[in-house]
């Protein structure tokens, strides 16, 4: 199930969309507003201008060496030459920089970084390179006719806030939290003394589970603080009676303690 609501935070009226994930199961996100993602691109571009602007004086003190050496290899082939590979230098710049940065750093730019938000797929899966080579290469039409013009008109009309690069791609643009998400996921890896009172023999049922239900275990554990606090304790309640249910076991007491056992047990069995 998908959906789009809306939510008062200040002042300022957020865009709320569920997306479906594995085990057709909505988890809602914030979408990032165009104010956020306008600074969050002009933070890169002024980032991206470094590198620019070194090669463009770079080309300038060649010329003007050039000019006064009276060199054969300052020619003004040679500087035509040069220039041809700073253009496409300065291309593999603007282009590549969006692409290597959403992808080592899971959908962030240096831009977005700052203004807290980030790219994910339709589905709340993370970014993989196809969906972020489409997206960043149709920045071309997105900027027609002019300063992202398209790309903005897209963004303002869409309930999703999609610009055609997105659309293209499959991804949307959210909110990321103040917290990182994998905090609380990697604080013990040992059995919880409760859990085990409560649930023995458990890791004696795992081979019940299969490998989609392990992923959608260990993303969610990753992703959930992304989540308002009562879609977590919702969506955590039901993920917890699905793998108790699957297991052989009643409704656990504390779903989020049983689902970080089970992620423990799953993951990391020497240290249990």
């Amino acid at each position: 199930m998908t959906g789009q609501g809306t939510s008062l935070n200040g002042e300022s009226l957020e865009k709320e969309v569920m997306v479906e994930g594995a085990e057709n199961v909505a988890i809602s996100f914030k979408l990032a507003g165009l104010g956020s993602r306008i600074m969050a691109g002009i933070l890169d571009y002024l980032i991206q201008l470094i590198p620019v602007m070194f090669l463009t004086f770079m080309v300038f003190i060649i010329a003007s060496y050039g000019a006064t050496s009276g060199r054969d290899m300052f020619s003004v082939s040679s500087l035509y030459i040069i220039s041809a590979l700073i253009m496409v230098l300065s291309f593999l710049i603007y282009w590549g920089y969006f692409i290597i940065f959403e992808l080592i750093w899971q959908g962030q730019t240096p831009g977005k970084k700052v203004m807290k938000i980030k790219v994910i797929r339709d589905d709340g899966r993370p970014l993989n390179f196809m969906s972020s080579f489409l997206r960043n290469i149709l920045r071309v039409l997105d900027m027609l006719p002019f300063y992202y013009l398209a790309g903005l008109v897209s963004a303002f009309f869409h309930y999703r806030e999609k610009r055609l690069g997105d659309l293209v791609g499959g991804t949307i643009v959210v909110k990321t939290p103040d917290v990182f998400p994998g905090r609380v996921l990697f604080k013990k890896y040992t059995r919880s003394p409760e859990v085990q009172k409560e649930f023995p023999g458990l890791e004696k049922q795992l081979y019940h589970l299969d490998a989609k239900e392990t992923e959608l275990l260990r993303d969610y554990l990753r992703r959930r603080y992304e989540m308002e606090i009562w879609p977590r304790k919702r969506f955590s309640r039901e993920l917890a009676e699905h793998f108790a249910a699957r297991l052989g076991y009643p409704v656990p007491r504390n779903s989020e303690n049983f689902l970080e056992e089970l992620y423990a047990l799953v993951y990391f069995p020497d240290k249990s």
